[in-house]
């Protein structure tokens, strides 16, 4: 490892970059290279330098720290080949994925517990208090946690000692957060209240405490993290009713409770009580629907809709947030029914827990991960297939809302009304709840049996998702087969409408209509824009931000089709546009010959040819 005391030779001057994109960090840093010189006008000699190592003890870059009368500053230097092929040190971090602050010490001591501070400085003082444990920070302060490589500490044991103030205990509980995805054994230590404000492991012990005052303090906190944090999960299978129930009488009692408590659109109640019985069966079917729940707006009954469901499915589990790694672990022990809540505030930025939920849709979907097994380590496959309903104010991404049946919610009207929902009375569900056991114990096997026929119209995920319930409304009787694919066709062309991928699919309708109501073969870019945005009812008018779809933002959607704008000659001027024989593909994949085409709300005469 490289001795920053050693004599300066070769000695290179650090310049800021102009332009630190046009820089491209090399790491590790080659052997033969000279330290650089952490001299600079403005702030002196650095007063403590920190050498950043990569996992394999190689060195990575340096931190030097500077003290000054206006405070305390840090700058990298990091060896960097330029633009124009030359190599030297500069005052550049690196981007992302950095190493952490002590981490060549985690391949060498495997075994050692790690304590986590804020600060290389801090960092510095607790290897000398706790010789034990392998001390990591990272660069760049509480702003810059995302930017460090984190996977390192992968499924070890770890104690996050914050700062004793308010930055430095939100930043340990983002770290928090970010380590539970590396499925770590965490524990976090409570500075006592009467210690200064802002203390950390670098400063002098208050009250004439000694160092094993902290050593007992952090042992303490190490005792007792699996009892502190959190409440241990409980689910039980509701006990069978005593005898034979009949699938009808079920489903529409389920109907009606959900009519009783809700204002739901046409077909809604009949969909939630056929999959509530399908969270008692699901482990009979190769496809687990998710059930979307969608509000507009706030106050539209979707908590109140969560309720319900969290009273009346099996083995239920209520969750506002949850990370991948919690859901696939729950679901591998558990095989509860989720019911996840605000979606629309942490599930779309969050693409492994997208990705858990997708995997879950098909039976013998899953994760593999390793896992510390006797002080081995060994790889485990965990099951991501369980029943989902996920609810939240606006749309999803795409491939969730196409392995989902959809539940619109709408707000209740000034003259409707519904019964109120009381948590504390979730004993009057407990009688439907064991005849939805019994009647799935008497029919398991049909319902591993039967496969239903579906109409040629529709799509393959649209009938993988509907199976289910398809066949537990075949084995409730007729009644309940006619009212189960009445909600299919219902419920999946507003699905579609409200798919952000459908959106595509109603410009070709609107497009399609356009070209067949003017007659024409050729329209410009311009003037179908102004066509589009006239259609009374449709998006376009009000694209983004209340603005009309543009040319660019036309082209870009119709990419997607394989079709692009082409410069045509017409008179004397060059048009650019579309040809109807470039959309003939698109129209013949996507829009079904039965399909309505969308009439435009007024009639504009339109370049033509």
């Amino acid at each position: 490892m490289n001795n920053f005391f050693a004599p300066i030779s070769n000695l290179e001057i650090i310049k800021r970059p102009n332009n630190e994109d046009e820089l491209d960090v090399i790491t590790p840093v080659p052997e033969d290279v000279t330290r650089p010189n952490f001299f600079t006008k403005s702030l002196g000699n650095p007063t403590e330098i920190y050498s950043y190592y990569l996992p394999d003890g190689k060195l990575a870059n340096y931190i030097a720290r500077y003290e000054t009368d206006k405070g305390k500053s840090f700058l990298p230097f990091t060896y960097c080949k330029c633009k124009n092929g030359t190599k030297s040190w500069k005052h550049k971090n690196i981007t992302d994925k950095r190493p952490l602050y002590g981490c060549e010490q985690l391949s060498i001591r495997n075994k050692a517990n790690v304590l986590i501070v804020e600060g290389e400085k801090t960092a510095n003082a607790a290897k000398a208090i706790f010789p034990d444990y392998v001390v990591i920070s990272w660069s760049g302060g509480s702003n810059a946690i995302q930017k460090s490589d984190w996977s390192v500490l992968y499924n070890r044991t770890i104690t996050l000692w914050p700062d004793n103030d308010v930055p430095g205990k939100k930043a340990m509980s983002i770290l928090y957060d970010i380590l539970k995805e590396q499925s770590c054994n965490l524990s976090i230590v409570s500075t006592p209240k009467n210690f200064p404000a802002s203390w950390d492991l670098a400063d002098d012990i208050p009250n004439h405490k000694g160092v094993e005052y902290l050593r007992e303090l952090l042992e303490n906190t190490k005792d007792k993290k699996t009892s502190t944090i959190g409440t241990e999960l409980v689910l039980s299978t509701p006990t069978a009713w005593t005898e034979a129930v009949s699938g009808e009488a079920i489903l529409d009692e389920l109907v009606n409770i959900f009519n009783k408590h809700l204002i739901l659109p046409e077909h809604s109640a009949n969909t939630l009580a056929l999959w509530v019985l399908f969270t008692y069966c699901f482990e009979c079917f190769e496809h687990s629907p998710r059930l979307l729940i969608h509000s507009p707006e706030k106050r539209c009954g979707k908590t109140t809709l969560l309720m319900l469901l969290n009273f009346l499915c099996c083995r239920p589990i209520r969750v506002a947030s949850l990370t991948a790694s919690a859901m696939f672990r729950t679901i591998e022990t558990y095989k509860p029914t989720l019911l996840i809540d605000e979606a629309d505030s942490f599930l779309n930025d969050k693409e492994e827990l997208r990705g858990v939920i997708n995997e879950g849709h098909t039976k013998g979907g899953g994760v593999i991960r390793t896992i510390e097994t006797s002080k081995t380590h060994s790889v485990r496959f965990f099951s991501c297939f369980c029943p989902c309903a996920i609810a939240g104010i606006g749309k999803v991404t795409d491939t969730i809302a196409d392995r989902s049946i959809l539940v619109p919610m709408r707000r209740k009207l000034l003259g409707e009304t519904v019964c109120r929902l009381r948590g504390d009375k979730s004993i009057i569900f407990e009688p439907i709840k064991q005849k939805c056991a019994r009647w799935v114990y008497d029919n398991q096997i049909a319902l591993s049996e039967l496969d239903p026929e579906i109409e040629n119209h529709i799509s393959d995920r649209t009938a993988d998702n509907w199976r289910p319930l398809l066949i537990i409304a075949e084995l409730a009787g007729k009644k309940w087969v006619d009212l189960a694919k009445a909600s299919m066709n219902v419920i999946d062309n507003i699905g579609h409408i409200n798919d952000e991928s459908s959106i595509r699919v109603l410009l070709l309708k609107d497009i399609k209509s356009i070209f067949e109501d003017n007659k024409c073969y050729f329209i410009s870019s311009q003037e179908l824009c102004s066509y589009l945005s006239s259609i009374g009812d449709s998006p376009w008018g009000e694209y983004q931000q209340n603005r009309s779809i543009t040319q660019r933002q036309l082209a870009i959607i119709l990419k997607d089709f394989g079709i692009s704008p082409y410069q045509k000659r017409i008179g004397d001027k060059n048009i650019r546009g579309y040809d109807k024989a470039q959309f003939n593909d698109a129209f013949t994949r996507y829009l079904p010959t039965s399909a309505t085409s969308l009439q435009p709300s007024i009639n504009n005469k339109i370049t033509a040819t």
